[in-house]
């Protein structure tokens, strides 16, 4: 080959290279194409044959595990997004259960099936302390979107979560089935029995907040305030060290100031809830008069004394302070006259006077330490 043949070659080379190129593109593209294809085929057959079991009035053992095993698909999914684009992937998972739940071609069998698996599908998920945060959330509302006693077993473990969201979310799905949970002794036995292990050990008071809120409201009442008292003695320690109020007590002394459930309590429990909501009132009272407040902070206050007073006045009828006629005359303004009525109730232990609270029966020490 002369000189001349070889430039003449080489000129060829480049648009050899391109039609080389575009067909490897081409190719390629192809081959993706077919492998989504066949991923959204098989996506779509699992939905086709979630489809076909979900009108049947028998489902059979074989079936459950088909039902478990698309749970476990759709957790896959959202599993194999990248996690920046995560959080709005778990929107598309909540909308993809919910329309497979409410489906209206579903039978009620097939309803309660999608509940127990997705539950069975919870326990294992949220013991894992690795769970995505993400994951988990979004298997917490799917079961909290569900609304059933059938998912008890899941939201149960969903309190023990590593995942914060998980565990509030579990939280507020218990609260929605109180009533549910009330009418079955032994989920009712379950439920306090988890609601107060994860109370003790919830670090976190939003969600603390939803585990007091979701206890249930039991006759007699003795179990869950003993739960209750024993959640408010661990977090005393806690709030000792941080004068700040969170708030996270108020749903725990709404449920304790009803009269209901006042009236019910034995002699050692009503002494119990005086000693610890005592030490709360004083560390309210002595936050309250602080000269700066956020208005956020000062409205958890205001709304834990009012509870914690109406506590006492019915423990001790016509006897203490009357905190919630200073908050109502001057509010913040009249901060030193909330802490002189807290004192006609813990008494005051810089002048060795009693309170209320300090006499017998109750015997809170003076000051509520």
């Amino acid at each position: 080959m002369n000189f001349r043949d070889m430039a003449c070659a080489a000129r060829g080379m480049p648009r050899l290279l391109k039609r080389t190129n575009r067909w490897c593109i081409a190719l390629a593209t192809i081959w993706i194409c077919l492998i989504g294809a066949g991923r959204l085929n098989a996506q779509d057959a699992e939905d086709q044959a979630i489809d076909a079991i979900c009108k049947l009035d028998a489902i059979s053992p074989n079936d459950y595990q088909r039902i478990s095993g698309w749970v476990e698909l759709q957790l896959k999914k959202l599993a194999a997004v990248p996690e920046t684009s995560r959080p709005a992937e778990v929107t598309k998972f909540r909308e993809r259960f919910k329309a497979r739940y409410d489906n209206k071609e579903n039978t009620p069998q097939c309803k309660a099936q999608l509940a127990i698996q997705a539950a069975g599908v919870a326990v294992a998920k949220f013991a894992d302390a690795k769970l995505d945060r993400f994951i988990a959330a979004a298997l917490a509302r799917a079961l909290l979107d569900m609304d059933r006693i059938e998912t008890l077993p899941g939201l149960l473990a969903g309190l023990k979560s590593s995942q914060p969201a998980a565990r509030s979310l579990s939280a507020r799905a218990l609260e929605k089935l109180k009533t549910a949970i009330v009418g079955e002794k032994d989920k009712l036995d379950q439920t306090i029995a988890a609601l107060r292990e994860a109370g003790v050990n919830e670090p976190n008071s939003f969600v603390l907040q939803k585990i007091y809120s979701a206890f249930p409201i039991a006759t007699p009442p003795g179990p869950v305030v003993d739960a209750i008292l024993a959640i408010l003695d661990k977090r005393l320690a806690t709030r000792k060290q941080s004068p700040i109020c969170d708030g996270a007590e108020i749903a725990a002394f709404e449920f304790l100031r009803t009269p209901a459930v006042v009236g019910a309590m034995t002699p050692e429990q009503r002494s119990q809830l005086a000693k610890s909501v005592a030490t709360f009132l004083r560390l309210d009272a002595e936050r309250y008069g602080a000269a700066e407040l956020s208005f956020e902070e000062m409205d958890r206050l205001e709304r834990s004394l009012d509870a914690e007073e109406d506590i006492f006045s019915q423990i001790v009828p016509g006897k203490g302070g009357k905190i919630r006629d200073a908050l109502a005359a001057n509010g913040h303004d009249g901060r030193a006259e909330v802490m002189t009525q807290s004192y006609l109730w813990i008494g005051n232990s810089q002048n060795n006077e009693a309170g209320a609270l300090n006499a017998t029966p109750l015997n809170v020490p003076i000051g509520a330490p």
